[in-house]
């Protein structure tokens, strides 16, 4: 059974030559598996210095052998808690709907005793076992084969191929319907891939549960390019959610690093992106009680203009509030640092209020917010007014990661 060893984002492991268990350290046969994999993880997904090995935002799990490492979000206030930071992803990574467990999913997850790769598969499991419950998955799946009689159509080519000598044989095509279509061998393959990863046997004991409902499917190769290869049908879009975590855990193995032994596996998330989905879903309703329409990464605009008119400097807000009519009314930009409470600026780089001072510019929008995770001794909203052509509100704003936490989304 593999070990845990939870570290918290931005902060650093030290290497040494032999590690014991326990020990919140890297050995030196984890430290060269790192280095393996490294070309297989985000980039700047850690950084080495002075034996040791510094975390970057990228958080989630990374086996290496028989040492699992859990890189937790640093929640301000709760760094020497890992079960509350863990509890704090999870519930950011279910609201930003990265994963997309049925309703009550959470329920028989302990999520304090847990490492991070078993409560996903846990969700996986019960996710697949709601859909599961919905109705046997079948489908028609095109065949072919040398028959004696008629089935569906003729294939003139292979038919004179297999049958000059055969005259009484024909060769068809038909449809058959069947439980050996791919949609179910991802399944089943996504299943068989868990299975050596889980370290708990009650996890164990549902993969091989669900298991069972797949006996009769073949095992294909399964790769990403598979699911390119999916019918967009109802049976597909039904279980678009559990494919979305299938994809996940496919992409997560690393067959490749290690020629000849144990894959290794790798599942993280950028907690940037992460924060702005969340900051997304939270803002939703309270943008609809405003009548407005949220879009992300959007709507695009050039900051200028060469002398042959092309355009350069894009401009690709992570939040947008529009009217009906898209006219801008409200943009965010989400920020997943620390800000200082002791500074009058708060910690806000220049940088950051460059680029809302240009959007404010371009988008011609009358609020603006830069929003960032809280902290202790920070308000959750600073106001501030911009200066010169550009005289649009700015908040500066804190939001707790709390599962129930009501959002005031005023605006100054």
């Amino acid at each position: 059974m593999a070990e845990i060893l939870s570290v918290i984002e931005h902060s650093s492991l030290p290497v040494i030559a032999e590690r014991v268990a326990s020990q919140p350290v890297l050995g030196s046969h984890h430290a060269r598996l790192l280095e393996k994999l490294a070309s297989n993880l985000p980039a700047g997904a850690f950084s080495w210095g002075h034996q040791s090995v510094r975390f970057a935002q990228f958080c989630g799990v990374i086996q290496l052998d028989d040492l699992t490492l859990e890189i937790l979000p640093k929640i301000h206030g709760k760094e020497a808690q890992p079960e509350s930071c863990r509890g704090a992803m999870v519930q950011m990574l279910h609201s930003a709907r990265v994963i997309r467990p049925y309703k009550g999913a959470q329920a028989g997850i302990n999520i304090q005793n847990m490492n991070l790769l078993d409560i996903f598969i846990q969700h996986f499991c019960q996710d697949l076992h709601s859909q599961i419950l919905q109705g046997k998955l079948r489908n028609y799946v095109e065949k072919e084969e040398n028959l004696s009689v008629m089935r569906g159509r003729l294939v003139i080519s292979q038919h004179i191929r297999h049958n000059i000598v055969h005259k009484e044989r024909l060769y068809c095509r038909f449809d058959e319907f069947s439980e050996n279509m791919l949609l179910n061998q991802i399944l089943r393959f996504t299943l068989l891939l868990l299975l050596p990863w889980t370290r708990f046997g009650k996890t164990k004991k549902q993969l091989n549960k669900l298991l069972m409902h797949f006996d009769g499917i073949s095992d294909a190769p399964i790769t990403l390019q598979s699911f390119n290869l999916l019918k967009n049908d109802r049976i597909t879009q039904r279980f678009q959610p559990v494919l979305e975590q299938c994809r996940l855990f496919i992409a997560a193995i690393k067959p490749d690093v290690l020629a000849g032994s144990t894959p290794l596996f790798s599942l993280l998330f950028d907690m940037n992106r992460l924060f702005e989905a969340w900051v997304a879903e939270k803002l939703k309703p309270w943008a609809h009680q405003q009548g407005w329409h949220l879009r992300t990464q959007g709507p695009r605009k050039y900051l200028a203009m060469r002398d042959d008119d092309s355009p350069q400097f894009q401009l690709r807000p992570d939040i947008t509030l529009v009217d009906d009519n898209g006219v801008p009314q409200l943009i965010a930009d989400t920020k997943w640092k620390l800000l200082n409470e002791a500074d009058l600026k708060l910690g806000v780089s220049s940088s950051d209020m460059y680029q809302l001072y240009a959007y404010a510019g371009r988008y011609e929008v009358p609020h603006l917010q830069l929003i960032y995770p809280a902290q202790t001794g920070l308000l959750a909203h600073y106001g501030f007014r911009l200066q010169g052509t550009n005289e649009s509100m700015l908040a500066v704003k804190t939001i707790a990661i709390e599962k129930h936490q009501t959002i005031n989304w005023f605006l100054y």
